[in-house]
């Protein structure tokens, strides 16, 4: 699925109070230049506009991904708020040198491949004024035994919904691989802010996925019990009705700081 789109915050469990989460790990400040990169249809730009407003903080936000259909969903009334909205790839951007205070990618870097994840920290390390912050929300797992298993499932998933780009091209990484993103990129002070264990059903994917197909449904919990050891089930908090397949995978918020000149 794509990153932001209307099913994902429901697959994931968002409420409003996480995105608020992430919204004051951003520490917003008055005449902020903010980038809500790989905004899908805008729902954190949204947030962070409206957090602002409460805290009668006026920013600049710009919105940004590469998929322009995806775009498309984005509100008029945000659309109409927003500085920008501009169609970009997160490993090469349109943006100067040093333009934001702020950049926030939700549930993005995971599905951008491997070899290429560090482009986009140095990317946004780039647009970022010194003492900016690159806030990063996304998927965790644990140890390299979860996040196979996790993978397995997700990139299965993927070929039976006929996403086969993204099956090709995601890459779930761990904590500690995240942290050496951030420090390869030069970022300092990389620190967790928020961690939550959202469970993921293969029963929610039914509709918004697999069009209904139980015959799919069913390939997919079968092939969720063969790549899931014994050994890794109660990390994962492997539970299995029947129908349903859940895991629990960490969902952690990341920020980190690029260094003041």
């Amino acid at each position: 699925f794509p990153s932001h789109d209307s099913h994902v915050n429901k697959l994931h469990s968002v409420q409003k109070e996480d995105l608020e989460r992430l919204v004051k790990t951003l520490d917003l400040q008055k005449a902020d230049r903010v980038l809500d990169m790989m905004c899908g249809y805008g729902a954190v730009g949204e947030c962070i506009l409206q957090a602002a407003k409460r805290e009668q903080i006026p920013i600049s936000l710009s919105l940004c991904d590469l998929h322009h259909v995806q775009m498309q969903q984005i509100p008029d009334s945000l659309r109409a708020e927003a500085a920008d909205v501009t169609v970009g790839d997160a490993r090469s951007t349109p943006y100067p040198d040093a333009h934001f205070h702020k950049i926030v990618i939700k549930m993005g870097v995971h599905d951008v491949p491997q070899p290429d994840q560090i482009l986009i920290f140095q990317e946004m390390y780039r647009m970022l004024k010194p003492g900016g912050y690159l806030v990063v929300w996304d998927i965790m797992p644990d140890s390299a035994a979860a996040q196979e298993a996790f993978s397995l499932q997700i990139r299965k998933k993927d070929e039976l919904a006929g996403y086969e780009s993204l099956a090709m091209d995601r890459y779930f990484f761990r904590k500690d691989q995240l942290m050496w993103l951030y420090q390869e990129a030069g970022f300092e002070e990389v620190e967790e802010s928020f961690t939550a264990h959202f469970k993921e059903g293969t029963l929610r994917r039914l509709e918004t996925e697999l069009a209904g197909n139980k015959y799919k449904l069913n390939e997919l919990n079968q092939f969720a019990r063969r790549c899931t050891p014994d050994h890794v089930r109660e990390e994962l908090q492997f539970e299995d009705n029947g129908e349903d397949i859940s895991l629990s995978v960490p969902n952690r918020i990341f920020r980190g700081k690029k260094i003041e000149s």
